[in-house]
């Protein structure tokens, strides 16, 4: 059976237009909704400005060299030596740099030396080889060459020191002063670094 009339709990009616009064909430969910809405917007606002802002000082600037340096052994038994893992490009610095070791052209008549090469007596010494075996002339037996794709004055003393800027790409290359068929009676190896800045 059904419940009665009277036990329901009764209906308000608005007299005016029969409907029921609007719930309050209502008004409260339209604020949220309101200010999510206006809140969104802004944030895309921002997102706009941050994606398509004007550019910062930075973008001016021209970015900054890098460099790479390699430890290079050189080998006083062997000739032309390859001094960078990859070839230099052109625009390239490059310094190349003694750090370290001792060898000779001679090795049971003449003392280990370093980068210079042997002394001015000791080359005298061996005027008699200067024509078939110095790979340069104007430079003690016994001293550091290096040579580049370019460069006026190859093969060019290294000594303590070198430093060019690359003309044209090309493979840097280091040896002692001493041809390849005289190599047999050389002892020892020095120790370079190798810094190219890009």
């Amino acid at each position: 059976t059904g419940t009665p009339a009277l036990d329901r709990e009764p209906t308000v009616v608005d007299p005016a237009g029969g409907r029921p009064p609007p719930r309050p909430r209502g008004r409260a969910r339209t604020w949220w909704w309101t200010a999510g809405a206006t809140l969104a917007v802004a944030a895309l606002g921002t997102g706009l400005f941050v994606t398509f802002g004007p550019p910062s000082d930075s973008d001016d600037k021209a970015p900054s060299p890098s460099s790479a340096t390699t430890k290079v052994t050189v080998d006083a038994a062997r000739g032309w030596q390859t001094a960078t893992p990859t070839p230099v490009r052109k625009g390239d610095q490059v310094t190349v740099t003694y750090t370290t070791g001792t060898w000779t052209v001679d090795a049971a008549n003449l003392p280990l030396v370093g980068p210079l090469g042997h002394t001015r007596a000791d080359d005298e010494s061996l005027r008699f080889a200067w024509k078939d075996c110095k790979m340069d002339s104007a430079a003690p037996f016994g001293a550091l060459l290096g040579r580049y794709p370019g460069n006026p004055g190859n093969p060019h003393g290294v000594r303590r020191a070198w430093h060019f800027q690359a003309s044209r790409q090309g493979t840097l290359q280091l040896r002692i002063n001493d041809r390849d068929g005289c190599l047999d009676d050389n002892r020892g190896a020095l120790t370079v670094t190798v810094r190219i800045t890009h």
